[in-house]
């Protein structure tokens, strides 16, 4: 019976001209590399389909001492299923909110200059994710009622805090509050299970109970 509810499901996708969402959207995609200037505090990394239509906006934050290049295969198939991406690169540790204002005042005045001719980005539909420390990130910009744009979505990607429940890292989130976020939004948190385990023997958890996703959900109940 399940078998069966799948491919009918899949049948009435391919009759819409819609792939699953494991698969590779209809769109094609152009990743553009946006250098920081005197009115962008950072260089982003934009996805963009090149089809004449309006999007819906997902800025994504990366992880600690990574890169956005590092998620581009994630970031593209996502665009591809019609979505503008625009992940920063944090230039500066700690003060991420701080340049989240300003990239958002940058995206309502210049994100369309960038893109491709006819492609239009909807800036009343803005989505809101990052991975790790960049999931931090992203409730703490939610979280900011001084922010230029308003976000419809909010989606934390194992989210970290900090350290340890004594040792949070700034922008600081996690009150221990059950339910304190008191989001307006659809909000998900995602864990992928491992988060309190370390990949090797000799460095501590880079995700440790208290600080990391199922705080965040917690918290966002």
């Amino acid at each position: 019976m399940h078998g069966n509810w799948q491919s009918k499901h899949r049948e009435r996708h391919i009759k819409m001209g819609v792939s699953s969402i494991f698969e590779v959207g209809n769109e094609t995609i152009d990743t553009i590399n946006v250098k920081s200037s005197s009115s962008l505090p950072c260089s982003l990394l934009v996805f963009s389909p090149t089809k004449k239509a309006p999007y819906p906006v997902l800025l994504f934050f990366h992880g600690f001492m990574l890169q956005p290049s590092w998620y581009k295969s994630l970031l593209q198939h996502i665009s591809s299923h019609r979505y503008i991406i625009v992940a920063p690169q944090f230039p500066l540790m700690n003060q991420e909110v701080k340049t989240v204002q300003k990239i958002a005042e940058w995206l309502i005045n210049n994100l369309k200059s960038v893109l491709p001719e006819k492609v239009q980005p909807d800036l009343e539909k803005v989505a809101i994710s990052g991975h790790s420390k960049g999931g931090n990130t992203a409730f703490a910009v939610a979280l900011d009622s001084s922010m230029p744009l308003k976000f419809s979505a909010l989606l934390g990607i194992d989210p970290v805090a900090g350290c340890s429940p004594s040792c949070l890292r700034p922008p600081y989130v996690l009150e221990y509050i059950p339910r304190i976020f008191n989001q307006s939004i659809p909000v998900a948190v995602i864990g992928a299970g491992l988060s309190n385990q370390s990949t090797c023997c000799l460095l501590p958890s880079g995700a440790p109970n208290g600080v990391n996703h199922a705080e965040f959900f917690n918290e966002k109940l």
